[in-house]
This record gives C-alpha cells, structure tokens and sequence, in this order.
C-alpha cells in the first residue's frame, strides 16, 4: 500500500510522469539544486486518502494517513548534514511524535548504535538520535544489517505503538543499490484470524552468502539434461527447484 524511498536523487525539474507507477500517487521532497543526490518519496495506493503532506526540512517527508489517523515520517539522514542540521533534525523527530501515533522510516546513517542493546555507549551523533527515538518513546524494529558491505543497521522502522508491525523482512538489496529493502506489516486491527500461528519459510542472510560456489554448482549442471521435453512452465519450475536446494545449502 505504501513504499517509501530514500536517496531518490531526482530534481524538482524533473516530472512525477518519469517515475510514474500506475494506481498509485507519487509525493516528493527533491533536493535542491542541479546535483543528482539525495531527495525523498513515497508511494501511495490511490485508494488511500492523505492529508497533511508537509516537507519540513530537507530529505524529511511526512504526511497522514486520514481514515486512520496515523502520522507517516521519511527521512534520509545525509552523513554530509552539519552538526547544526543534526541537531535540527533530531529536534523535529521530537517535536513530529509527541502526542499522535507515528511511524518513522528511512536511512539515517547511525552505524554506532547497536540495536541489539541500545543502552551501551554510541559516539555524540548516535547518542543525540538515540535519546530523541526514546525520549518520545519510539521502538525500532530493524536489528540485522541493512547496508551489506559494511554489516552496519542504517534503514531504520520506528513505531510509537509497540505491537503494530507484523511480518517484516530485510531483503537483498535491489539492482544498483548498496542498501537493503525493508518489507513490513503495519497492523490496524487483529482477528482472530490473523492471530493463528503460521509456518513460515526461513529468512535467508543473503549478504552472507557464497555466491562463488553456488555459481559453480550451477555451472556444473547439464542444463540440456535438466529442461529436456519440459515445456515454458515446467523449465522454469524445474530452475526454481534447482535453485531453491542450492540456496538451501
């Protein structure tokens, strides 16, 4: 219903018809300038009403969610900000949760904190950050590595409320980019339904993963063998299946 994007690196020059996706709307916070960097948006089904769409400081987005009355901020913390932009930006993270329900998402480049236990030492930056998201009480879901070349936690998912988020999930990075996706629930409203314990398939760590010899596997196959008298369907059933057990190893 929702996709939230960082370091989009479009200019205000450039129109929401170039990054266009059907039924959905499309709001921006570019950066300013002729520079292709940084910059916000979001994705929003076009079923889903909005209101309150603001753009408080740069690479900052947030708006509300009006049926639900639920506050939405995106940020991208540029590790470029000055102490003074820090500064003001942990002050608006403050300010944005105090009395509504929130949920905060995006890259805010704090390596140093360990999510793990946050009560241990962090250097100044990571420390003032900390002390906004618990100050206003928020609780941060994301504890694996989202930015795989350096196994540091920089995409963050913050809640006011502890027990909205269900499924989420830290998946590989997309084509051209450093950082993890993040897939997650956000949960309005339980039923019984939704409560009933299910199995589901294990997450798989794939930056950790040894790509070299899972290609030497695959190199190793007899492709003719593997897709013989198989049609379309059955060929690429037969790939997924091959490549599912070498995942599996």
């Amino acid at each position: 219903d929702i996709i939230c994007v960082t370091e989009t690196h479009l200019l205000p020059r450039l129109p929401d018809s170039i990054v266009d996706i059907p039924n959905y709307i499309v709001i921006r916070h570019d950066a300013d300038g002729n520079v292709f960097k940084h910059g916000v948006c979001c994705y929003i089904r076009n079923n889903l009403i909005i209101d309150s769409v603001s753009q408080p400081l740069p690479n900052v987005l947030s708006f509300r969610l009006t049926q639900l009355n639920m506050h939405v901020l995106i940020v991208y913390r540029a590790p470029s900000n000055t102490t003074v932009e820090n500064a003001a930006m942990a002050s608006f993270v403050t300010d944005f949760c105090c009395g509504k329900e929130v949920l905060v998402l995006g890259d805010f480049n704090l390596p140093a904190i360990d999510w793990a236990d946050p009560t241990l030492h962090s250097p100044p930056l990571e420390r003032m950050f900390l002390d906004a998201f618990l100050t206003v009480g928020l609780h941060q879901w994301i504890t694996e590595p989202t930015f795989p070349k350096s196994g540091n936690t920089l995409d963050l998912v913050l809640t006011s409320e502890p027990d909205r988020i269900g499924a989420i999930k830290v998946l590989p990075p997309l084509p051209g980019c450093d950082h993890c996706a993040i897939s997650f629930d956000y949960v309005f409203e339980t039923t019984p339904e939704s409560c009933i314990s299910r199995s589901l398939p294990p997450l798989r760590d794939w930056h950790r993963g040894r790509f070299s010899a899972a290609g030497l596997k695959l190199s190793n196959i007899d492709w003719d063998l593997e897709l013989a008298y198989l049609n379309a369907d059955q060929s690429f059933e037969r790939f997924s299946t091959i490549i599912h057990e070498i995942s599996a190893e």
